[in-house]
């Protein structure tokens, strides 16, 4: 079938290409710093090529079939602006991992709509994936390099966590899976986590590497992972290089069997080699307690304030707004409040439960803490539940982005 996929694509090349061709020249000329004519067309070509290699690729890979239906969908539909942003280069690794659109419609209203069908059919959904965009595919590709990394270098274990965005669940289900067909350790939580209690649990666990599936501060519609290293920090510039050229090594064969890998009832894969930090122990699993794993965690956090006594004497005095952003914060802020006796905290409840939806926010909002306008998000919902005469009351209302690993801090101010 992959045969006839690419068979047919190859037929509809020149259409293709030239519809591409066009497309670019109306609505992407203002990304091309050139200087002549020559140089201008020069470079719409060589996007379109990038656009038609990463397409044929993707025909010619061994991946379920339903996926290059919904690219043929696509083209006899005419969706160019949306196969261009689909296919017009790879993922990149970042700082620290990869990052990418879910969906990548250009429209806000289309957004919306396929991330309600993310929300509702998880890897079914018929939305159109490619190269440039975060999937089950580039997510498998990804993680297989990763594998191979660490098999050369001697690592058997690894701690996998998700925060509050579409399908980040699913994916740390689906890299669970690979990793322990691949004969490794996994240690995975059952539930949204902070990045930094992942890293801590890389360490507390001693384990090779640690996965977060999050696009950290990015909107609503991006997902992907970072990595964190045995020492619990991101990986060094030295590392990087050498994992960016695992990772995308692309000479592995690759298996796509993604619902087989996707059981509901991921402990038949390897069973003993799984681990699960959850509230519950059920059916005899290899579980750690959360409750435990966040005390350990915040008895840590603790033990590096430096003026625990001047808080502790000041604590009631303390007032605080606090909002999650619909992320992963409020469960271990509010362990950490209490744990100080700062009991004067004001949360904003519309934000206190993860929620991948972000319904305060907007399609192309960021949800990074030095955003002006995120803040302004919080203010205004702060002020809504409470007032703005409560606002003025607090010390500083503070926030938490998507994964906890960036924090805001808002400051009342006298208007004079």
């Amino acid at each position: 079938m992959t045969n006839e996929y690419f068979q047919d694509f190859d037929k509809m090349k020149k259409r293709i290409h030239d519809h591409i061709f066009s497309q670019i020249k109306h609505d992407f000329e203002d990304c091309f710093d050139v200087i002549d004519e020559e140089s201008h067309l020069s470079k719409i070509e060589q996007l379109t090529q990038n656009v038609l290699s990463n397409l044929q690729n993707w025909l010619n890979d061994d991946i379920p079939e339903k996926y290059k239906k919904i690219i043929f969908r696509n083209i006899e539909n005419g969706k160019w602006i949306e196969l261009i942003e689909a296919f017009k280069q790879e993922l990149v690794f970042g700082t620290s991992g990869i990052r990418g659109k879910l969906m990548i419609s250009m429209d806000e209203k289309n957004s919306e709509k396929d991330l309600l069908s993310l929300d509702e059919n998880g890897f079914d959904s018929d939305i159109l994936r490619g190269s440039k965009s975060i999937n089950e595919i580039t997510i498998t590709k990804n993680i297989y390099g990763l594998i191979n990394y660490m098999k050369k270098n001697n690592m058997s274990k690894i701690v996998i966590g998700f925060d509050s965005r579409a399908l980040s669940k699913s994916f740390s289900r689906l890299v669970t899976n690979l990793f322990l067909k691949n004969n490794f350790h996994v240690i995975l939580f059952d539930m949204p986590n902070t990045l930094p209690e992942l890293s801590f649990t890389v360490t507390n666990f001693n384990a090779d590497m640690g996965i977060e599936i999050t696009a950290s501060h990015n909107d609503k519609r991006y997902n992907g992972y970072k990595l964190i290293t045995k020492s619990g920090s991101p990986p060094p510039v030295n590392l990087r290089d050498e994992l960016i050229h695992d990772i995308f090594d692309g000479s592995q064969p690759i298996s796509y069997l993604l619902h087989e890998t996707l059981q509901p009832n991921i402990l038949k894969n390897n069973p003993e080699k799984l681990m699960m930090i959850k509230t519950s122990n059920f059916s005899n699993e290899l579980v750690c307690s959360v409750d435990e794993l966040h005390e350990k965690y915040l008895a840590q956090l603790i033990n590096l304030l430096s003026n625990k006594e001047t808080i502790q004497k000041y604590s009631s005095d303390i007032r605080i707004g606090y909002s999650a952003l619909h992320g992963t914060g409020y469960d271990l802020t509010s362990r950490l409040f209490e744990k100080l006796n700062i009991n004067n905290i004001k949360n904003i409840s519309k934000m206190i439960s993860p929620d991948h939806f972000f319904p305060l926010f907007s399609v192309k909002q960021i949800l990074d803490p030095s955003d002006g306008n995120t803040a302004n998000v919080v203010v205004d919902a702060f002020n809504e539940q409470f007032s703005f005469g409560e606002f003025e009351k607090l010390d500083f209302l503070c926030y938490t982005d998507p994964d906890s690993d960036r924090l805001g801090i808002i400051v009342p101010t006298l208007n004079d």
